[in-house]
C-alpha cells in the first residue's frame, strides 16, 4: 500500500432538522364605543421561506453519495454556520469555519458530477475540490474536506490536534459525539502504521484530559500531539500522540 495516498487522491451523526418559520398573531383590535360595532380581529398566515434549490451532481454508480452530501449542502446554503460546526463534529471547529466560508465556490464545485477515488468521493470544478470520506458518506450527513485544487496538502495541525482529541476523549468516556466510535469513524492507523498494544496499554491510563493543553508540533503529513492529562494513578502527565495521513485523514499511530 502506499502511504499517504488519500491526498493526491482527492486532488454525523445524526441529522438536527432545523425549520425556519415566522410566525406572529398582531390580531389588532379595534373596539367601539356602540354595542352594535363589534371589535375586529385580523391574523395572517406564518409564511415559510421556500427552502435553496441546490445542485449535486451523481456520482456513477453510487446514489448515496450525492444525496448525502445534498444533506449537507442544503444547511450550507442555508448559511447558518453555527449549524454546520454541530452537525460536522467530525471535523475541527475551526476548519469548519474556514473551509465552509465560501458557500458560492463550493456549491460551483458540487453542481459537477462527482467522482469515486481511492478513498473518498470527489466533487470539483477548475478552482475547488470538494471530496468527502465513505465514513461520512455511510452516515447520510456527508460533511467535506474543501480545498484550492492547486493546494498539495490539505489537512493542517488542527485537524491533527482534533483527531487526537477525539481520540482522548473516546479514551477517558466522553466523546464528542455518541456516534464516535472506532467502528464508525476510524481514527487508529492500519496496515503500514497499526496501533500497538504498548500504545493502546498506555492511551488506556488516562483519566482525564485537558481539551485547552493540545500542542502540535512538526507536519505536515507527521505531526506530534501532546496533551495533558491526569492518569489512573491520580498523577499528572503529558501524554504524546504521534499522527500520521492515512485513508480517513490524520490517524494515531502511537501513544507516548
Amino acid at each position: 500500500m502506499i502511504r499517504r495516498s488519500w491526498l493526491p487522491v482527492w486532488v454525523l451523526a445524526a441529522s438536527v432538522l432545523l425549520a425556519a418559520c415566522s410566525s406572529g398573531d398582531p390580531s389588532p383590535a379595534g373596539t367601539t364605543s356602540t354595542a352594535t360595532s363589534p371589535s375586529m380581529t385580523m391574523s395572517t398566515s406564518p409564511t415559510v421561506p421556500a427552502a435553496p434549490t441546490l445542485t449535486v451532481g451523481e456520482v456513477p454508480g453510487q446514489p448515496t453519495s450525492a444525496q448525502a452530501l445534498r444533506a449537507w449542502a442544503t444547511d450550507l446554503a442555508a448559511g447558518n454556520m453555527d449549524v454546520l460546526v454541530h452537525k460536522c463534529w467530525t471535523i475541527a471547529p475551526s476548519r469548519v469555519r474556514s473551509m465552509y466560508a465560501d458557500k458560492a465556490a463550493i456549491e460551483n464545485a458540487i453542481a459537477r458530477p462527482g467522482i469515486e477515488g481511492q478513498f473518498a468521493y470527489i466533487w470539483q470544478d477548475d478552482t475547488t475540490s470538494v471530496a468527502v470520506k465513505r465514513s461520512e458518506i455511510a452516515s447520510g450527513y456527508a460533511c467535506p474536506y474543501v480545498a484550492a485544487r492547486s493546494d498539495v496538502h490539505i489537512f493542517n495541525s488542527d485537524d491533527a490536534k482534533y483527531r487526537v482529541l477525539r481520540f482522548a476523549l473516546r479514551v477517558v468516556g466522553k466523546p464528542v459525539n455518541a456516534d464516535d466510535t472506532e467502528a464508525k469513524y476510524p481514527l487508529e492507523c492500519s496496515d503500514w502504521k497499526p496501533l500497538s498494544d504498548s500504545s493502546r496499554s498506555i492511551a488506556a491510563t488516562t483519566t482525564s484530559i485537558d481539551r485547552n493543553s493540545l500542542v502540535a508540533s512538526g507536519g505536515p503529513d507527521d505531526w506530534q500531539v501532546t496533551v495533558n492529562g491526569t492518569s489512573n494513578g491520580g498523577e499528572s502527565r503529558q501524554y504524546l500522540y504521534l499522527t500520521t495521513v492515512g485513508p480517513e485523514g490524520y490517524c494515531i499511530s502511537e501513544v507516548r
